[in-house]
């Protein structure tokens, strides 16, 4: 027998057609907390629960299963609706065990070993992605419970505001979707972070049948969510940014006058690759081979940058140190902190590091011809030819079409010209 915790109560009527309808209520008076709401499932009740406990700073209550009834129908029926339709949280916590947690267990490790700069920034990335998912669970989404259901409890049980994470994964539809999107939209949040945390559910979704057997029939409900509704939400402002010849000119001189050689050596390396700061900031001596660097730990995929002469002979006149493999001595955080401070103190505070990748594509994409997408994504290894047409678009500069050499390569679509045809070669 499966014994419910105090606070919530099982609700079971018959609709006219001889079907049953079961929900859970949960109520709770204490102190400042006032509660009495109806949940379709035990799961999502009992989280609920437990989160107004935890306001209380009292102890999580569990349901219990009486052992000797170990062979009953009903917690057979419990056990396996658990363990195949189990909450998305749940799914989300196997996830992070199986895929995002051994990409950094090494850097894990180092957090009580050593604190290199690498382990520092790998330590970010993975309290970032735990944090993305951690407001993907707890975001509120609306479950619709059509039908009879609506005339058994009179609306009552319809449009319960739900935290994604308490929501079994076959119930999670398109319509749960656009839900979070509504919801995160009316937050006030911008149409690509939303677009982001979509991405990180369908990453959950997708390796769904990989975790069991039992989900492989389940279907990623972000591939046909409504598009329009990213536009209730706010869009990122179009910062279209070019160094003027003059104002280059003064940053370039005041940066050299930092009292630290590399402070100077990462910003024009930044200015000459169009590498993220990370990628410069933690560049090793082994990563380089001549005419390219090879990036496999980046903010995407692994990938080459090709050197152009001013870039070799900006790291041929790096001083080298037996003692290390990295370039320079700075972490990530450490460099952030103090390019922060300088663009402060020298009047530059416009010029983000992000703002020096843009001006780097802009300078490629001027040198080398708009129409060579393939070729400019190749040399500063961008993954998707795709975005990158679409930021040269928006640039100052003539567009001249290239459709003609993709339907000379046999494809329309430039991702996949470059990904299956597109290559340089390396010495």
């Amino acid at each position: 027998m499966i014994t419910l915790p105090r606070g919530i109560q099982k609700l079971e009527r018959s609709n006219k057609d001889g079907s049953k309808v079961i929900a859970f209520r949960v109520q709770m008076k204490r102190k400042n907390i006032v509660v009495d709401q109806l949940f379709p499932s035990v799961e999502e009740a009992l989280n609920f629960l437990n989160e107004q406990r935890a306001k209380l700073k009292l102890d999580r209550v569990r349901i219990k299963v009486s052992s000797k009834d170990i062979d009953t129908d009903e917690r057979k029926r419990f056990i396996e609706n658990y363990f195949t339709n189990p909450p998305f949280s749940k799914c989300i916590e196997k996830y992070i065990e199986v895929y995002v947690k051994p990409r950094y267990e090494k850097f894990l490790l180092e957090k009580y070993l050593h604190n290199t700069a690498e382990s520092k920034m790998k330590l970010r990335n993975y309290n970032n992605t735990l944090s993305f998912f951690k407001t993907i669970k707890n975001t509120n989404v609306k479950q619709e419970f059509w039908g009879s259901m609506e005339i058994v409890f009179e609306g009552g049980f319809n449009n319960t505001d739900t935290k994604l994470g308490s929501v079994n994964i076959e119930d999670i539809d398109v319509r749960t979707i656009n839900s979070y999107i509504q919801t995160r939209a009316l937050m006030g949040i911008k149409a690509v972070s939303i677009q982001r945390e979509i991405t990180y559910i369908s990453n959950v979704f997708n390796k769904l049948k990989y975790l069991s057997a039992d989900f492989e029939k389940i279907k990623n409900p972000t591939k046909d969510y409504d598009r329009d509704l990213l536009k209730l939400a706010e869009k990122s402002p179009n910062r279209l940014f070019r160094f003027t010849d003059n104002r280059k000119q003064e940053f370039l001189t005041a940066i050299h006058t930092h009292e630290n050689p590399d402070f100077s050596r990462i910003i024009e390396l930044m200015l000459l690759t169009a590498m993220r700061r990370s990628e410069v900031v933690l560049l090793k001596w082994s990563q380089i081979y001549g005419d390219y660097i090879e990036l496999e730990q980046t903010k995407t995929t692994p990938r080459n940058v090709f050197l152009t002469k001013e870039a070799k002979e900006l790291i041929q006149s790096i001083p080298r140190h037996q003692s290390r493999d990295r370039l320079f001595k700075y972490t990530v955080l450490g460099f952030d902190g103090s390019y922060t401070k300088w663009l402060k103190d020298h009047g530059f505070s416009d010029i983000t590091s992000h703002k020096l990748r843009k001006e780097a594509i802009s300078n490629f994409v001027e040198r080398i011809g708009a129409e060579n997408s393939l070729l400019i994504a190749e040399i500063l290894g961008i993954s998707s030819v795709r975005k990158l047409e679409e930021n040269i678009k928006k640039m100052p500069t003539s567009i001249i079409n290239q459709s003609d050499l993709l339907k000379n390569v046999g494809h329309k679509n430039s991702d996949v010209t470059k990904r299956h045809y597109f290559s340089l070669k390396k010495s």
